[in-house]
C-alpha cells in the first residue's frame, strides 16, 4: 500500500530528507520540506511570517498527495491531521552527528548542497543535535501521541522503508 499522505519527523541528520526523497521517487508522490515552508532565507536566518508560514502549509495539505519531513512539530499539528502514516526517526545521536558533519566537509569541499552552508550554521545544527533528544524528543512524542497508531517510531531507515512498504 502507498500512503499518499506522509509526515516524517526527526533530529537533525537523522535521514529524513533521505527518507522522503526515496519514498517521492518511488511512490510519485510529491515531497515537501518544511525548512521551505518555515524559513524565508535560512541563510540569513530569517523566517517566515505566521500567516505565509501557515498558508503555504495548509498548500500543501490540501493537495492530493505529499511526503513531507522536518526537524519542527510544534505548528505542524494540521500535517499531523491529515497524514495517514507519521514517521519518527530515532536515529541515534552520534549517526546524526556523523551526518551533520560530514555534510558540513562535503560543502566546505564541494560547494553548499543546502541551507546550512556557513560554519556558523553547521556549529547551530551540531548544538541542536547535541540538544534534541533531552529538549525536542520527548515533546515531539508528547504532540504526536494523539494520532495513535499513524505514528511509528523506526530507529533506522530500513525500519522506515518497512513501516513505508517500501
Amino acid at each position: 500500500m502507498k500512503y499518499k499522505k506522509v509526515h516524517i519527523v526527526g533530529g537533525s541528520g537523522a535521514g529524513k530528507t533521505t527518507l522522503a526523497k526515496a519514498y517521492s521517487q518511488w511512490s510519485g508522490v510529491p515531497y515537501a520540506e518544511i525548512d521551505d515552508i518555515f524559513w524565508l532565507d535560512v541563510g540569513n536566518r530569517s523566517k517566515r511570517s505566521i500567516d505565509e508560514r501557515s498558508n503555504l502549509l495548509q498548500s500543501i495539505i490540501d493537495s492530493e498527495c505529499w511526503v513531507m519531513e522536518g526537524v519542527f512539530y510544534k505548528w505542524l499539528t494540521p500535517s499531523f491531521e491529515s497524514a495517514e502514516k507519521i514517521i519518527v526517526l530515532n536515529t541515534p545521536k552520534w549517526v546524526r552527528f556523523y551526518r551533520i558533519i560530514k555534510r558540513a566537509l562535503c560543502q566546505i569541499i564541494s560547494g553548499p548542497k543546502s541551507y546550512f552552508t556557513t560554519v556558523s550554521n553547521h556549529l547551530e545544527l551540531i548544538r541542536f543535535n547535541h540538544s534534541y533528544n533531552s529538549i525536542h524528543y520527548i515533546p515531539t512524542l508528547e504532540i504526536l501521541a494523539e494520532y495513535g497508531d499513524k505514528v511509528v517510531i523506526c530507529n533506522n531507515y530500513k525500519e522506515a522503508m518497512r513501516e513505508l512498504n517500501m
